[in-house]
């Protein structure tokens, strides 16, 4: 992701991915319109696809653009509008209920690949604790403000890490309304602190082509300033922000080095836990290890692993034994957890804060054949 400074970053996203029917024809003749690719664009898509249309979800992953971002269509697993805002009626709010739906959708999330769930239109205390608990592979969501009220929906942070920001404007029915409701807080930008703005168009009415335009007309309001950006960028750049935890390992200049591969080290934190980017090392005595150099000090305070299973790889293949450790200066080290006899294909612990600028995972049991295979490793911290 881009470093973070004292500008405007903005995240733009297509709407009704929900719809299966859109992900066939309507997303397919935008998903080739002249100009996507050019800047960043957030494509809502459904995360069922990956069982009723795979093919479907391969070829818009197949074809993207690294400017091409996809989340999840509302409200996760299938289309779920949680907050009528035209009819002024909750559809859900059984504390009871949700859980077992966020427990669904978290399933499909990590299945897809998606760490945003666009929310409509709203969402109340208790589900957004649901989510937050039940899906941690998200990195934020977004909600909506149907009823255009005279004042903003504000932006919530739900147990300290997981962010809800409107869009706003929701729906927007072309770049002329996205344009003229950041107007006045873009030109009056005065470049003291980043700002975050998010909204969301119509896809019947604007495409890729209109996108690049709106760009260019709000850089013609504060020259130098606007950044358009990926929804996990904005997201982890927002938290960064904020002083909550984010993933460490999209910091531009972290530093990935690691005991010998066959594959290449930057693959053990690219994003990409699939077995043809999986981190693979034979370490003679089952001593492999991967660090990570964040080049500044973050309060560490979860990390998550994804294993050989996780790429679809037989389960037995599992990293079995292995310690994360916490480092100021890259030569004392402190033992921050540790597994033993490990069995599930994704590791994803909390722990106890501590400083630090380095982080190295080290593995003690490769796992039955003595290869140590890493699909990715995420590290979360926050500015101190």
């Amino acid at each position: 992701m881009p470093a973070l400074e004292n500008k405007i970053y903005l995240a733009l996203y297509m709407s009704d991915g929900d719809n299966v029917q859109y992900c066939q024809h309507a997303m397919s003749e935008l998903w080739d319109k002249k100009g996507r690719g050019v800047i960043p664009i957030n494509w809502t898509i459904s995360p069922g696809l990956v069982d009723f249309g795979p093919g479907l979800l391969n070829h818009y992953n197949t074809t993207a653009t690294p400017n091409d971002f996809f989340a999840s269509g509302p409200s996760g697993m299938g289309y779920s509008l949680i907050y009528d805002a035209h009819n002024y009626l909750w559809n859900a709010t059984s504390g009871t209920a949700f859980p077992p739906y966020a427990k669904l959708t978290q399933q499909y999330l990590e299945k897809s690949g998606l760490r945003v769930i666009t929310i409509w239109d709203e969402v109340n205390q208790k589900q957004m604790g649901a989510y937050a608990r039940n899906c941690r592979y998200l990195y934020a969501m977004t909600t909506q403000d149907w009823e255009r009220r005279p004042y903003k929906v504000p932006t919530y942070i739900q147990d300290h890490k997981l962010a809800f920001v409107p869009n706003l404007p929701c729906y927007a029915n072309g770049v002329d309304v996205i344009y003229s409701f950041w107007r006045d807080t873009i030109a009056k930008f005065d470049g003291s602190h980043p700002i975050f703005l998010s909204a969301q168009g119509e896809s019947w009415k604007m495409g890729p082509d209109n996108i690049v335009v709106l760009k260019k007309r709000l850089e013609e309001l504060s020259p130098g300033n606007i950044v358009i950006c990926r929804g996990d960028h904005f997201f982890n750049l927002h938290n960064q922000a904020n002083y909550l935890p984010f993933n460490l390992t999209l910091l531009p200049k972290m530093k990935i080095t690691s005991s010998p591969t066959s594959t290449e080290t930057k693959f053990a934190a690219d994003g990409t836990p699939c077995e043809g980017h999986l981190w693979i090392s034979k370490k003679e005595g089952n001593r492999a290890w991967i660090q990570f150099d964040f080049k500044n000090e973050y309060l560490i305070s979860r990390y998550v692993v994804r294993h050989a299973g996780n790429a679809g790889l037989p389960e037995r293949l599992n990293t079995r034994s292995f310690s994360i450790e916490v480092s100021q200066d890259g030569k004392k080290w402190t033992r921050v957890d540790i597994q033993k006899g490990n069995t599930v294909s994704v590791t994803d612990v909390d722990i106890t804060p501590t400083s630090g600028r380095y982080v190295r995972l080290l593995i003690q049991d490769a796992g039955e054949d003595g290869i140590a295979r890493i699909g990715d490793v995420e590290i979360y911290g926050c500015r101190k």
